[in-house]
């Protein structure tokens, strides 16, 4: 299967890849809204940092809504949920 990759170095599977969402057989995909936001963050945001400082690893980049809410830290509300990033 080939790689879908988001930017020269961030790959599809690294923003979307969880044990939890495999555990509970979850579709962690992004919609397109949500592609296009990754692309632009690669783009944007995380090219340039590996260009600077090198390798990124991405951990948890996206959640769809079932799963963030699984996720989600107690006490922390949805909108708070939806603005963590972890890379």
């Amino acid at each position: 299967m080939k790689t879908h990759m988001l930017s020269e170095h961030f790959s599809l599977r690294e923003f979307t890849v969880s044990a939890t969402a495999e555990k509970y057989h979850i579709n962690n995909m992004p919609d397109a809204q949500a592609l296009e936001n990754m692309r632009v963050l690669c783009r944007e945001v995380l090219e340039p940092l590996r260009h600077r400082f090198g390798p990124i690893y991405i951990n948890s980049g996206y959640r769809c809504e079932l799963l963030n809410n699984l996720k989600r830290h107690p006490g922390e509300n949805r909108r708070m949920a939806r603005r963590r990033y972890q890379v």
